[in-house]
């Protein structure tokens, strides 16, 4: 970045040396002459500043793209000396309180944050927060008196509480923000894993005497007692839940589970490993849009609960185990949208038949193979419930073990893929060459891809950039996580995309870990922190 700030100066100054005033005014001036040396000196500072101001102007752009900048009098501005400037009122404060309250939930809570955000490593310790968003209500009402006479008076900002092992002065924070909720349904997730634990039981008492205004909860806790004063209507506001009790007795675990199936308004069920194996005869099949099923049988009886399901959009299936003992059992689900399995077994996927998928996410940390003896074979049963369907699948999440189906017709109409792993140490008889589209811009493979993400690529360098600019004119989305030292040629290319209108992110390659916990004892002999090192996927907390 070299240019010449004094030979700029001087240039701009003689313009105006004929005139007297100018000449007084200089020698009342700052010597501009160490301020340039000074500017020179630390050239590398003020380029960084120049690339991060762009960067921002770049984001502004990009979050609203139907009002861009108006900069039609920008010379004008900034030619204007600042005391000249006429005072004006921020934008922000102009705004209806409807659209400002809803700008601060986008902040505050979790479900309006970044995908991205979700997959970085974190370090969390013990707090008490809005969400996985580093920012709360409180730190909003620290930026302005307007600001913070605003987040006081609107409930619903406080209403989202996610505590994580918490420590004694939390209780009173909690308390705090309860007071500040009125009468607003309650979204509240609380992770306890210490015990004996004064403060968690504090905080959940506080929580069971709201238990009326529960909207979703998501509940880690070795506690029992409180719910003991839970009865079936005590949640008639309950939409959502995820439990995991691990160490209840189990007529506690099914007494408060009957309480929380008894809401008028469920919609959203995941036990966890809370149920030990036993499906809750109280189970609202028909009100159900999503079900999340973890290590059970999948057994006749479990099959014959699922026709119920007429309102069903979402399955999970978290280690299913083979229950039906050789049998041909097949179950239709009409309604189910999307499914997803973590593991390639062959009784699952022998056992749906479900004719409005178009959403398909299949995960397993480790290739397992089991008995199967190539992908090819690995992927056969999946392949024949996609055909037996007679569905159209729009978006596809796997691992590298299940890439071989992208060959097979029967995704010709994916528009979504994403691909966590494509290694070059880790062969899954899948080349990202065979993305690049023939001579004409027609596409061999995948010929309605318009998102691409790949969580982790480490192909030859170039084989990206070949990919991406072949279908420069089809693809909208790539977001990669590359070595970009490994991968200079991709990069470059796909700066080039960037500036021609594609969705381009770039990133650090996303670790194949999930979490490690530890606890830290603190100085005071009540105070024991519990802190859990955490990576992509939250849901595998509850598997």
């Amino acid at each position: 970045m070299a240019f010449n700030l004094h030979t700029s100066y001087t240039t701009r100054y003689s313009i105006r040396r004929s005139s007297p005033e100018v000449k007084a005014q200089r020698e009342s001036r700052l010597s501009w002459d160490q301020i340039v040396s000074a500017l020179q000196n630390h050239e590398h500072l003020l380029g960084r500043a120049i690339c991060q101001g762009k960067d921002i102007l770049r984001c502004l752009i990009r979050k609203r793209p139907f009002c861009p900048i108006d900069t039609s009098n920008a010379l004008v501005w900034l030619n204007t000396p600042a005391n000249l400037l006429p005072p004006s009122r921020p934008v922000i404060h102009g705004l209806p309180p409807e659209i400002l309250g809803r700008i601060f939930a986008f902040i505050v809570h979790s479900d309006c944050l970044d995908k991205r955000y979700q997959y970085r490593e974190e370090v969390w310790v013990n707090f008490v927060s809005s969400g996985t968003s580093p920012t709360t209500p409180v730190v909003l009402g620290h930026v302005c008196r307007a600001w913070r006479t605003f987040v006081h008076n609107t409930p619903f900002l406080w209403a989202t509480i996610f505590v994580h092992s918490p420590l004694p002065r939390h209780v009173d924070i909690v308390s705090f923000w309860l007071a500040r909720t009125a009468d607003c349904p309650l979204d509240l997730r609380f992770e306890q894993f210490l015990f004996p634990d004064p403060a968690s039981l504090a905080i959940i008492e506080l929580f069971i005497v709201q238990a009326h205004r529960w909207r979703k909860i998501a509940f880690i806790i070795n506690l029992e007692e409180p719910f003991d004063k839970l009865r079936p209507g005590s949640t008639p506001l309950l939409e959502e839940f995820r439990i995991r009790l691990p160490k209840w007795d189990r007529a506690r675990v099914a007494r408060v589970i009957d309480t929380l199936h008894a809401s008028p308004v469920l919609h959203t069920i995941n036990w966890g490993k809370s149920i030990a194996g036993q499906i809750p005869p109280s189970t609202p099949w028909r009100q159900l849009r999503e079900l999340s099923l973890h290590n059970l049988e999948l057994s006749e009886t479990l099959l014959a609960a699922f026709p119920q399901c007429s309102n069903l959009l979402t399955l999970r299936l978290y280690g299913m185990r083979n229950g039906l003992a050789g049998q041909n059992t097949c179950v239709a689900i009409p309604s189910v949208e999307r499914l997803v399995c973590d593991q390639p077994y062959m009784h699952i996927f022998n056992a749906f038949t479900l004719p409005s998928l178009v959403d398909l996410k299949l995960g397993g940390l480790q290739r397992r193979i089991g008995a199967f003896e190539t992908p090819e074979a690995q992927i056969a049963p999946l392949i024949s419930m996609i055909e037996r369907s007679a569905c159209t699948v729009q978006a596809l999440e796997v691992e590298a073990w299940a890439l071989p189906i992208l060959y097979h017709d029967t995704l010709s109409h994916l528009t979504i893929l994403h691909a966590a792993d494509i290694l070059s140490s880790y062969p899954s008889n899948f080349r990202l060459e065979d993305l690049i589209s023939e001579t004409g811009g027609r596409h061999s493979l995948l010929p309605a891809l318009q998102h691409l993400f790949l969580d982790r690529y480490e192909g030859r360098d170039g084989v990206l950039a070949t990919v991406a600019w072949s279908r420069r004119r089809t693809l909208r989305t790539l977001h990669v996580g590359v070595d970009a030292e490994q991968h200079p040629r991709d990069v470059i290319t796909l700066g080039w995309l960037r500036k021609d209108g594609m969705t381009v992110e770039v990133g650090e390659p996303l670790s194949r870990s999930r979490m490690i916990s530890f606890a830290r004892p603190q100085t005071d002999a009540e105070d024991v922190s519990m802190s859990t090192l955490r990576f992509p996927d939250f849901d595998t907390i509850w598997t």
